[in-house]
């Protein structure tokens, strides 16, 4: 790997264990673990083929970016697979082996940041089974550390996961070139690579039979007419059992011939051929088909010379291609989702896709999201991210025409803790209503800097954007990260401008927002249900407002990294949590009126850090089992494995953010100055008046304190004036309560530097 800028191996962190404690007065109780599949789920994840996927939550759904490199053919499609809130992301040159040589597991990305494989850098452990009594062939990018008969143990690192990546391109290539090849496996020997963790293997397998069931069963063929000139391409089909997905619902290869033994019912095919010449990628919906169980079976007839309309749009200005997804989601007669995707990001491989009518049985969402970037020579780069679908069918033309009265504009500005001239990646990623997970591929730039986001202005959108910062390798990938930003969902109407800041620091401690309301649900950071208080803190906001997180303490080439942290609760003089290194919690709570104590100390030091290194935060607020919800409709209290079963109420914790006169790389000039101070309720809790704000700063680190001269300039804002030298750093501390009693007190260490600094715009 080439660094281009100092670099960490550290990157989105991973949702932390909540964990519980007896009532007051009692032992505490032992952690309550987290299921799989429950709750939001954030972090970045490579893949064995060496691609680097940052998954969130955005719009209630999981969303996967995947980073920016240099992609062509087989290396730049995907496919993706969906089912009971796991997310599987599969590179094409694996399809061809998916259950029959790779384990599904190696994809589930959700369950893979689940198990802890969300911070690249390390290793990714692997699992290999040989064929009985045969040799051991070493397997590209594979290191051993184990062998036991016929399996073996072993890992691949982040540079040898891309040589395991480029040799399953190429016999992907070849198998795919011929129809009756790839039958045992990517590799001559080898009949399986799973993951070593046993918690990220899928279960059950997307290319699972389906489940045995006491349904009459029918027989089914399929038979596929290529299109013209394609000669005999490779073929796969996603099969769902639309009466109840989970009766059937598998990715296959289709092997000429084959006979497919399935319960009785209406069903959905997604039939996929890709031209092992050009990787042309063609798909077809069967969208209602009934099976019987009638003598001899059925066949089912596909013509691919209907798939002839590519997927396109045409920008205002010019634009390269960068991505495109078409997601097809489909629900069962329950109105339970599962969802095919297919993504590229070769703009000279497109997808075509046959025309299609609507569901009636259960219902098919259909949406193509594009994503354009600008010339090189742009003075300043622009992206285009496009939106379009519906639930009517597939229709006939699917290149959109775009015009600028469509567009919403978005102006921003990216600031950089530290040297400038490091490498950055922006995304923008979509959400409708009737779709599954958004995909969308990170936007390279030079950080600090600006870029500006035309994005589709249609009230079925829900956007959220993503600011990551950092290294890359020798194919251009964001590879090792320093900060990972994401904004809340928002929406845009057409012709709407708006101009929004990254990383500007101070950046802190806080609370994510909901600032879009979507058809999903909204985990709730701060709520009680009956007597069980839920309470998810995020390590670092910048002063917009946008959430960051950050990975665990570990050494790296540039030195040590200390993201350590303390999170401590109080019930009166009990203490009812005490935890490292975790900022969420689930603990029961006293149903009497009682006067909380959160504490949470964090640490944020690594060698490419210069400001923000270490934050004390204290809340203080009463909370009584709640008699009524006060929650918003459509948010959860707490994650999904634990349903709102009584009454949720929002916690009236306060908020603090900042805005510090700083030039895009955190520095302000010395003389007389202010800090602009904002206290506010937690969204969503009990209105209570802002009443009383007190502002310390400190330049020697906190070891002595001036007081700032803090004006209320209305509504819970404030202006802290104060002379600072003219060199060194700013610490902060920000002390309020509300007129309820509630009550924070916030220091942030070095919050920004200061020097010789002109101001941000």
């Amino acid at each position: 790997m080439r660094l281009l800028a100092a670099a960490s191996v550290v990157v989105a962190g991973v949702g932390l264990v909540a964990v519980g404690s007896a009532p007051t007065g009692a032992a505490p109780a032992p952690p309550r673990p987290a299921a799989a599949g429950s709750g939001p789920v954030a972090g970045t994840v490579r893949l064995v083929t060496g691609d680097l996927v940052t998954v969130g939550t955005r719009a209630g759904r999981v969303s996967l970016v995947v980073q920016p490199r240099a992609r062509t053919g087989l290396a730049a499609q995907f496919v993706g697979m969906r089912r009971a809130g796991e997310q599987f992301l599969v590179p094409a040159a694996a399809l061809p082996y998916l259950g029959h040589g790779l384990d599904p597991g190696l994809f589930d990305v959700t369950r893979l940041i689940r198990a802890g494989r969300a911070v690249p850098g390390g290793r990714l452990g692997v699992r290999l089974t040989y064929q009985a009594g045969a040799p051991h062939p070493s397997v590209p990018g594979v290191t051993l550390t184990s062998t036991q008969g016929d399996t073996a143990e072993g890992y691949l690192t982040d540079a040898s996961a891309a040589a395991f990546g480029a040799a399953l391109v190429a016999r992907a290539g070849a198998d795919l070139a011929h129809p009756g090849s790839g039958a045992a496996g990517p590799f001559t020997g080898l009949t399986e690579i799973r993951p070593a963790d046993p918690a990220a293997a899928a279960a059950p397998p997307l290319t699972a039979a389906p489940r045995q069931t006491l349904d009459a069963t029918g027989v089914l063929r399929i038979r596929v007419n290529p299109a013209d000139g394609e000669g005999e391409p490779a073929t796969f089909v996603n099969v769902m059992n639309v009466d109840d997905g989970n009766k059937a619902f598998f990715l296959t290869r289709l092997v000429t011939g084959e006979v497919f033994r399935l319960p009785v019912g209406n069903y959905a095919f997604q039939v996929v051929t890709v031209d092992p010449k050009t990787q042309v990628v063609r798909i077809l919906n069967v969208v209602d088909y009934r099976l019987t169980s009638q003598p001899g079976g059925q066949t089912l007839a596909v013509d691919m010379r209907a798939a002839n309309e590519p997927v396109g749009a045409s920008t205002p200005k010019p634009a390269d291609f960068a991505s495109l997804l078409t997601d097809f989601n489909r629900t069962d007669r329950n109105g339970v989702p599962f969802g095919f995707s297919a993504d590229t990001f070769d703009g000279q491989a497109p997808i075509l896709l046959a025309p299609a009518p609507a569901a009636r049985v259960g219902r098919l969402g259909y949406s193509a999201n594009l994503q354009f970037v600008s010339p090189a020579r742009a003075p300043v780069p622009y992206a285009y991210s496009l939106a379009f679908g519906g639930t009517d069918g597939i229709p006939t033309d699917v290149h959109y025409e775009v015009a600028d009265s469509d567009l919403a504009t978005i102006d921003n500005t990216y600031y950089a803790d530290g040297a400038s001239g490091q490498p950055g990646v922006a995304s923008m990623t979509s959400a409708l209503p009737w779709e599954g997970p958004g995909v969308s591929v990170g936007f390279p730039f030079t950080t600090p800097g600006r870029r500006i986001d035309y994005v589709a202005g249609n009230a079925d959108v829900v956007w959220s954007a993503a600011y990551q910062r950092g290294a890359v390798d020798d194919a251009g990938g964001l590879v090792v990260l320093f900060d990972d930003y994401l904004d809340s969902e928002r929406r845009y109407a057409p012709g709407q401008r708006a101009r929004v800041e990254w990383g500007r620091q101070p950046v802190h401690p806080g609370l994510v927002v909901q600032t879009a309301k979507s058809a999903s649900e909204f985990f709730c950071p701060a709520c009680r249900e009956d007597d069980d208080m839920r309470i998810a803190l995020r390590p670092t906001d910048d002063a917009a407002g946008h959430w960051g997180v950050f990975g665990p303490s570990r050494d790296t080439p540039l030195g040590p990294v200390d993201a350590g942290g303390r999170l401590r609760l109080f019930a009166g003089d009990t203490a009812l949590l005490d935890e490292a290194d975790v900022t969420e919690l689930d603990v029961p709570a006293p149903a009497a009126s009682t006067r909380f104590r959160l504490l949470l100390d964090q640490n944020r030091a690594a060698p490419w850090y210069t400001t923000g290194i270490r934050s004390h935060t204290e809340w203080g607020f009463t909370s009584t089992h709640p008699k009524a919800s006060t929650a918003p409709a459509g948010w959860v209290c707490g994650q999904s494995v634990h349903p709102r079963t009584g009454a949720c109420a929002v916690l009236p914790l306060l908020t603090v953010n900042y805005s510090a006169p700083v030039n895009l790389r955190g520095v302000a000039p010395g003389g007389p100055t202010h800090l602009d101070v904002a206290v506010a309720p937690t969204q969503a809790a009990p209105a209570a008046t802002i009443a009383a704000v007190t502002v310390d700063v400190s330049f020697d680190d906190g070891a002595t304190w001036t007081p700032a001269t803090a004006t209320n300039t209305g509504g819970g804002h404030y202006r802290a004036a104060f002379t600072a030298p003219t060199s060194g750093f700013v610490t902060t501390r920000v002390k309020a309560t509300d007129s309820d009693g509630n009550a924070i007190s916030q220091t942030i260490t070095r919050a920004y530097t200061l020097g010789t600094a002109t101001q941000p715009h």
